[in-house]
């Protein structure tokens, strides 16, 4: 068993190539146990009704999150794997909507991510910052056309789980898998109505370390198969992409969320600076292979 690893399986033939679980979920810790147990607890009387097989991913210090996120999909056993990570905690029927859009004529799924916290600008910012272009009624799409999938809502089918393990462990953004799957010829489906709720207890400060750390893990992980003189131009960019990212989270918002966002404009353009400015620290740190 991988390190920080805990696999609760609720069919005991799960483990049987002759038996697989139509459906495994992988939950993997991103935050903490406080906001694992919450996203486990509404996953887990899912996978007891649908005889799905749970896999829960601590954190481990000499782990990242894509290397988790990989743990997972190793122990996974279901012709399909569903993921979600906190802060999101799926609604009620998240897993059934997945398991009725699961295909043979797709392999990958995507669903939506909502906002159940709303109270203050911080909290919306936050959600904003992190999940704004998964929360519309629209499919946002990469620029060749690929549909934005986050892993904190997404199902693979077995017969690519090996790809997405891999680039999982390569820690490789969701974009970059998914555009490639995409080019490899597998199709993905959209989900609007398989939800995850954001559910984050925000302060703005840990909020912009958070966008930083992952923003300087991306820049640096693309940095990797970069020359310099590209490295230094995509450092540049990733700054002044700031509004025009938020320009795009503003018009994937729902109608009835738009006025959200304009309230937490000002908080949600800070905490996308901090990720703009990891992935510039990312892209300038990291030497090329």
């Amino acid at each position: 068993m991988p390190h920080g690893t805990e696999p609760m399986q609720t069919d005991s033939r799960a483990a049987s190539r002759e038996h697989r679980p139509f459906f495994s979920v992988v939950v993997t810790d991103a935050r903490g146990p406080a906001e694992l147990e919450r996203c486990v607890a509404a996953v887990r009387p899912q996978c007891e009704r649908a005889n799905a097989q749970l896999v829960v991913v601590a954190v481990d210090p000499a782990s990242t999150l894509g290397t988790r996120r990989a743990a997972g999909l190793a122990r996974a056993t279901g012709e399909w794997v569903a993921m979600t990570e906190p802060p999101c905690v799926p609604d009620p029927d998240w897993l059934e909507r997945l398991m009725v859009a699961a295909g043979p004529e797709v392999a990958i799924l995507g669903g939506a991510v909502g906002n159940s916290r709303r109270t203050t600008a911080r909290e919306r910012a936050a959600f904003f910052a992190e999940y704004g272009l998964y929360g519309g009624t629209e499919v946002v799409r990469l620029p060749d056309g690929t549909p934005h999938v986050t892993a904190a809502n997404a199902a693979y089918a077995r017969r690519i789980r090996g790809t997405v393990e891999a680039a999982f462990r390569a820690n490789d953004a969701e974009p970059t898998l998914h555009i490639a799957l995409r080019a490899d010829g597998w199709s993905v489906r959209m989900v609007r109505d398989a939800r995850v709720m954001f559910d984050a207890d925000a302060e703005l400060i840990p909020a912009f370390r958070d966008r930083f750390a992952h923003g300087r893990a991306y820049g640096a992980t693309s940095a990797s198969l970069r020359p310099a003189p590209a490295r230094v131009l995509r450092a540049l960019l990733s700054i002044a992409a700031v509004p025009l990212l938020a320009a795009r989270i503003g018009r994937a918002a729902e109608r009835e969320a738009r006025a959200d966002f304009f309230r937490s404009l000002p908080l949600t353009l800070v905490l996308l600076a901090g990720w703009a400015l990891g992935e510039s620290v990312g892209w300038l740190t990291e030497r090329a292979q």
